[in-house]
């Protein structure tokens, strides 16, 4: 259903009680700025990195406990803020990348 929104440059999904991210999602490519905050999602796609424009990637209050490693091919992003619950911690993590 997303798909036919091509040009899309920001996506706000959060707040929907996603246990995955819709495959319609990573197919958007020009995408730059993606909230997928406050969901329940346990894992992301290894085709997050379909992504190449995104920018910004919010993903706090989900049940995330790693992410796939095909994110760093994602060369645009320079913002990602997460919330990992480990062994009964909560850590939070703000990033501001610069992979140049």
């Amino acid at each position: 259903m997303l798909f036919n929104l091509c040009r899309l440059q920001v996506l706000y999904i959060g707040g929907n009680k996603l246990v995955d991210v819709p495959d319609s999602v990573v197919k958007l490519n020009q995408l730059q700025a993606l909230n997928l905050s406050d969901n329940m999602l346990e894992r992301l796609p290894a085709a997050i990195a379909n992504l190449k424009n995104l920018k910004s990637l919010l993903l706090h209050k989900n049940r995330l406990r790693t992410l796939p490693t095909e994110i760093i091919a994602l060369k645009c992003l320079t913002e990602v803020c997460i919330v990992f619950a480990l062994a009964g911690m909560i850590c939070c993590f703000l990033a501001y990348l610069n992979w140049k």
